[in-house]
């Protein structure tokens, strides 16, 4: 734990993530993300089933998202999938769930991320 407490902190220190900035809060020995861009600040997630706003999605649509779209970031993906039904005029969706799955299914169709094997040469 205290080797990986010393990774993070070098990580948090050289600010070198593209898309989050990390701080390592040694008091509270916690570390607190931000992302750079700050689109979700900009549009809170409500979980009422309000039209202004989609719904959270449960547990099982963000692994359903992590098999049809492998290597992405879901929660980018999930900002990404809001920002496009606001400025696609939010339409009420019948499952919005199965519309962030469709979305990030359609997404690794269109870019699939290519990932190298992992050597294990001894």
């Amino acid at each position: 734990m205290k080797r990986f407490r010393q990774h993070v902190k070098e990580i948090a220190s050289h600010d070198h993530l593209p898309d989050y900035r990390l701080v390592f809060d040694e008091e509270a020995d916690m570390v607190i993300f931000f992302n750079r861009d700050g689109r979700w600040v900009e549009r809170p997630v409500s979980s009422s089933s309000d039209d202004e706003f989609l719904p959270s999605l449960p547990a099982e649509a963000y692994e359903k998202a992590r098999e049809v779209a492998p290597g992405y970031d879901i929660h980018g993906l999930e900002s990404e999938w809001r920002e496009w039904w606001v400025t696609g005029g939010k339409q009420k969706l019948h499952d919005p769930p199965a519309a962030f799955v469709g979305f990030c299914k359609l997404r690794h169709q269109r870019a699939p991320i290519k990932r190298r094997a992992a050597s294990h040469d001894g």
